[in-house]
């Protein structure tokens, strides 16, 4: 069969690729067409879900860039709906999300998708996802077509041999197979060669010049018992018509090749019979398909399974659990500070980290098709056969060893990179996939909690926060209507005097089970579901309802401290959101410190800035919080005019136990008093770390060593009268 097919569709130019980008937010809608546009895209923005049904069958975009958290219909809903039209069910589909738990992910596929970039994302990975999923995109469309020009020419030789049958069964026509594309032979019921063309030939490994006619090709005598003729070791039926799709063959030096063939039994009117085979090699076909099945079901960068592969191998695992109750584990892989590795070194040293730690998963013990790279950093693996959890911990540990080594690389760079491991053991026939895979992700959020290079196993704690997960899922509105979620207030005092000096609005949780519950045991769960944006919102508002109430009762309550998250910040009309409330209950705006941690600053949009800077110019003062944690702190410090800077209650708890750690915390409280920057340590809970504070100069502490969180009314104590009457008069 001639190789040199034509592959269509032709993939277009850059230039010519239209991108169709859904989403609620216009600050990220001119962000993706600026971005998109640079790179030589072509693109279309669209704010409505509904609108964008109809953009999609007028404009037939070659990608879509859908945003999972719309108003009105959500992104999911929108794919299934975009994936019903025939003729755009094959477009590749692109969330674009804020929530990045396991059960969202599968939602996504389940409904089309083919990938999720989440919030905030690198205008790199961006554009390296878009252009990776173009390429499968192309490539599948060109294959598909290749399969479907080979089909109608394989239906067409069909024919021509449906019609020649007829002849040869008359005798009318002896040559009439010698010319066709397809192999056919014909032979007596001792298997003697009465005809072959020069297809055949070739196929079975014959030259042109071997005359087989009077020969006989089987290798073994015909059995006349059970009505079989060997063609060279290939056994072929003189009892009825068979055909066979895909199967495989073998030529005369023993090589094998797939086949499609039909055999049939041919009766003349002399009463002679004789058995008519044609075949075809569809070794063309075979790789066609594999490159097919490569693309749907294997990850292009390092040739291991794929999210969709893995969750079909997921979903048999389960299968087979009710069938032998055989507990198997689930394990999550991820790089820890693999964004820095990218930043630091570049994506390409990036891929080749993924790569090499492909690698080193394929020299394990683990099936091959039972390791998957989900996306990303994620790494996904199904391991059978242990005896208990001790067994499989070891295994574990032994698997982290092999992966945290270190990685050479061509161009001289090593790394010392650490991986953490979420385990979930599955032992239980009612779970299902998205079950088994929450826990799972779940466990890996703990294990990176815990320190990085570490892996954890689902357990009860974790049942709890899954629970916890679910409620907000089913109750969040309620939650805010019932004041099941108030606002609770941490002071904050001179290091100096012990003078009370403001505080820090917090979230709180009165559970109806587990009584109280503070921010950092609901906090990821709610950022899960995406939820944290109208939380954000809702302390807001409460505190600014306080701090009226303060205003009328003329205490000094100094400035209130209200925490804000990326998912505002990416609003277009994020200022306009905060100063709502605000110009609502006329809040004085230096009354007010909004506190950001540098993560929510990553990737931030010019537009963006300007709505911290305008907000800033207004009077309302800025704190960084977690200072040092992360790896933009001095960046930030430098693009952004800050007032406060708040240090990590990481460092707090280390002071006096390690020398090191007391150096960082004086040049953190330094680096402030040079930049002008009031300093407030958190996590504050004895008084060797105030005293260690104190002399060296930072302004302010908090913590369990004065106060735990309190409520308004306790609060107000700390407060002293106003020593006379003030009119506030904000300048809208």
């Amino acid at each position: 069969m001639n190789d040199n097919f034509i592959l269509q569709p032709v993939k277009p130019h850059l230039g010519q690729v239209k991108v169709l980008a859904v989403d609620d937010e216009k600050t990220i809608l001119l962000f993706l067409e600026t971005i998109l546009h640079s790179a030589g895209y072509q693109v279309i923005c669209c704010s409505d879900s509904l609108k964008c049904l109809e953009l999609a069958q007028q404009e037939r975009p070659d990608l879509i860039l859908l945003d999972v958290m719309m108003p009105d219909m959500d992104g999911f809903e929108v794919c299934k709906r975009l994936k019903e039209l025939p003729t755009i069910s094959k477009i590749p589909v692109i969330f674009i999300t804020i929530k990045g738990e396991a059960q969202d992910k599968i939602a996504g596929f389940k409904s089309g998708g083919v990938d999720y970039i989440t919030k905030p994302f690198e205008a790199e990975v961006l554009l390296a996802r878009l252009q990776k999923h173009m390429d499968m995109y192309w490539l599948r469309c060109a294959l598909e077509q290749a399969i479907k020009l080979q089909t109608e020419k394989l239906n067409n030789i069909k024919q021509t041999l449906y019609e020649a049958n007829n002849f040869l069964i008359e005798d009318k026509a002896p040559g009439v197979l010698s010319n066709l594309e397809e192999g056919s032979i014909r032979l007596n019921l001792t298997g003697m060669c009465l005809q072959i063309n020069a297809t055949a030939l070739r196929l079975l490994g014959y030259s042109q010049d071997d005359n087989l006619l009077g020969n006989h090709l089987n290798l073994d005598p015909p059995d006349l018992e059970h009505g079989t003729l060997d063609l060279l070791g290939n056994r072929i039926s003189t009892q009825e018509e068979i055909l066979l799709l895909d199967t495989v063959w073998h030529d005369r030096n023993g090589q094998d090749f797939p086949v499609e063939f039909r055999s049939k039994l041919l009766l003349n009117k002399r009463g002679e019979t004789s058995v008519l085979i044609n075949f075809s090699d569809i070794s063309q076909r075979k790789r066609i398909e594999s490159r097919l099945h490569a693309l749907a079901y294997k990850d292009s960068m390092t040739g291991l399974s794929n999210r969709t592969l893995f969750m079909m191998l997921l979903q048999r695992e389960l299968a087979q659990l009710h069938a032998s109750n055989q507990a198997f584990a689930l394990l999550l892989l991820d790089v820890d500070y693999f964004k820095q590795v990218n930043d630091g070194y570049g994506h390409m040293i990036g891929d080749e980290l993924l790569i090499m730690m492909a690698k080193r998963l394929l020299t394990t013990a683990i099936p091959n098709d039972k390791i998957a790279r989900l996306g990303g950093d994620e790494f996904s693996l199904i391991i059978n056969g242990f005896k208990d959890k001790e067994e499989l911990l070891t295994l574990v540990a032994q698997l982290a060893k092999t992966l945290n080594e270190t990685y050479y690389f061509e161009s001289g760079i090593h790394l010392n990179v650490t991986i953490s491991i979420g385990i979930g053991i599955c032992d239980d026939r009612t779970l299902s996939v998205e079950d088994l895979l929450g826990r799972t992700d779940l466990a890996l959020y703990k294990a990176k909690e815990d320190r990085v290079g570490h892996y954890y196993l689902y357990d009860t704690t974790l049942s709890q926060i899954q629970g916890l997960e679910l409620e907000l899922k089913q109750k969040f509105p309620a939650l805010l209507a019932n004041n099941s979620l108030f606002v609770e207030y941490q002071p904050q005092f001179s290091t100096l005097t012990q003078a009370y000096n403001g505080a820090e609005a917090l979230i709180r949780w009165n559970h109806q089970g587990r009584g109280k519950l503070q921010a950092e045991v609901f906090f990821e769960s709610a950022k899960k579901k995406g939820f944290i944006r109208e939380m954000s919102y809702f302390v807001l508002h409460k505190v600014c309802e306080q701090i009226s109430q303060w205003l009328k009762q003329e205490v000094d309550f100094k400035a209130i401290s209200v925490n804000i998250c990326a998912e505002q910040i990416m609003q277009e009309d994020f200022a306009q959101k905060i100063l709502a409330p605000i110009k609502k209950h006329h809040i004085p705006f230096d009354k007010i410190i909004l506190e950001v941690t540098e993560n929510s600053l990553v990737n931030i949009s010019p537009h963006s800035l300007q709505a911290l800077e305008y907000l800033h110019q207004l009077g309302i003062r800025f704190a960084i919080d977690d200072f040092g944690v992360g790896f933009s702190s001095i960046k930030l410090l430098k693009s952004f005019h800050f007032d406060i800077l708040k240090i990590d209650k990481l460092f707090i708890a280390e002071i006096l136990h390690d020398a090191k750690n007391d150096q960082i915390v004086k040049s953190l409280i330094s680096l402030a008093a040079n930049l002008k920057l009031q300093v407030v340590a958190e996590g504050v809970e004895t008084q060797e770390q105030l005293l260690f504070l104190r002399d060296h100069h930072c302004d302010c502490v908090q913590g369990f060593y004065f106060s735990p969180s309190l409520s308004g009314a306790k609060l107000a104590h700390y407060f002293t009268p106003k020593p006379q009457k003030k009119i506030y008069d904000n300048k809208y």
